[in-house]
């Protein structure tokens, strides 16, 4: 889960974050200005946590402004004073947590709102050229290998990549030798930061000299096909990740597909 602390007082923004420790799978990020907030909030958050014992009504309106671009963000008030609940409904909050019973009112609002979100699943075009989108945002891969690991991890469509496979499809000119582990590495971890940014680290899977995708996270024309090829015959028009050679034999797989089913619904009419 994502969070985002948006405050001017670094004080009450260490306390906040402190109160959110206990739990290993909560990333927190601090947000101080309100011009840097709209950037951090389409890339993956689930709740902003903003103080109302400080006069920052302004700083409130900004960020429900913000949010409500976005209805799946959810927002947590923090006040020192229980009459302060009614700006709950003065700015269409979703929960109020009270500093003096801060850890059982995170409990209680981190449980709900666990309940609440969804699965953050990526959509991903392997047919033509391979892209990756979080909602309607195209993520940004900074590192070519990177995203070059990812789609073979997509063209497997949930089965492990091991390491000695991904050296030889991504750097084939190279011996398979502890530089291009360290390479692999490098890309493993640059996928992680990457998706990190959008709140869909989860759907990489990596483990000791491998790594997987979680094919139930995402929404491939790729795996629609297979699924079901003859309803979705309409997808696959002849290209494929064309700009990775290794992905060939996957191509001639899918024409195979194809052409047998267009055989068979010529032979029926």
């Amino acid at each position: 889960m994502n969070l985002v602390i948006f405050g001017k007082d670094r004080k009450f923004n260490e306390y906040i974050s402190n109160g959110f420790r206990i739990y290993d799978d909560i990333r927190i990020t601090v947000c101080e200005q309100a011009a840097g907030l709209e950037n951090i909030l389409c890339r993956g958050t689930d709740a902003v946590i903003v103080s109302v014992c400080l006069d920052n009504t302004r700083d409130i309106g900004e960020l429900t402004t913000l949010v409500n671009n976005n209805s799946e963000i959810r927002i947590f008030l923090v006040g020192d004073n229980i009459s302060q609940v009614k700006y709950l409904y003065l700015y269409k909050s979703d929960y109020f947590i009270c500093v003096d019973s801060l850890k059982e009112d995170i409990r209680y609002c981190i449980g709900k709102t666990r309940k609440q979100i969804s699965d953050k699943k990526l959509r991903v075009s392997a047919f033509g050229r391979f892209e990756v989108f979080c909602g309607e945002e195209a993520v940004k891969f900074y590192s070519r290998k990177a995203k070059e690991l990812f789609a073979l991890c997509v063209d497997h469509a949930g089965k492990y990549v091991y390491t000695e496979e991904a050296a030889d499809k991504l750097w084939p000119k190279h011996l398979y030798d502890e530089n291009v582990k360290q390479l692999y590495r490098r890309a493993v971890n640059k996928i992680i930061s990457t998706l990190s940014e959008y709140g869909a680290q989860d759907v990489f899977i990596k483990s000791r000299g491998a790594c997987r995708i979680d094919k139930t996270r995402i929404e491939c024309d790729y795996f629609k096909f297979l699924e079901e090829p003859e309803k979705n015959r309409t997808l696959f028009y002849g290209e494929y990740m064309f700009e990775y050679p290794w992905s060939e034999p996957t191509v001639a797989n899918l024409e195979f597909i194809a052409e047998e089913l267009d055989r068979s619904r010529r032979l029926k009419n």
